[in-house]
């Protein structure tokens, strides 16, 4: 089964996100906090916490046979690509790229 990591490269999340959501957890991650709560290769569950901000936002993504799950805490839509999913991606990309180039 595909792996979380295969399906969050910066091509295929700017289009799943917008452009908007996509800056917006740029600087996310940059500049937020993004813990993982449970990190496997098919699940991923991480809280986001905004700059100066005390709430969280519970970001989960996971595979399955039809490909990437995701959801977070923020909204109720299906299938939105919210900031805080981007900030997850970015902060995930780093972590299973950074270990395979060391």
């Amino acid at each position: 089964m595909p792996k979380v990591a295969d399906y969050i490269s910066p091509e295929a999340v700017k289009k799943l996100a917008t452009s908007s959501n996509y800056r917006l957890g740029e600087e996310i991650a940059k500049n937020g906090k993004v813990e993982f709560v449970e990190f496997s290769s098919l699940k991923v569950i991480a809280q986001v916490s905004l700059p100066g901000k005390s709430s969280k936002r519970t970001v989960e993504m996971n595979t399955n046979k039809n490909g990437l799950n995701y959801k977070c805490t923020c909204s109720n839509k299906q299938d939105w690509f919210c900031k805080h999913c981007v900030a997850v991606r970015i902060i995930l990309w780093e972590k299973t790229h950074a270990s395979k180039n060391n």
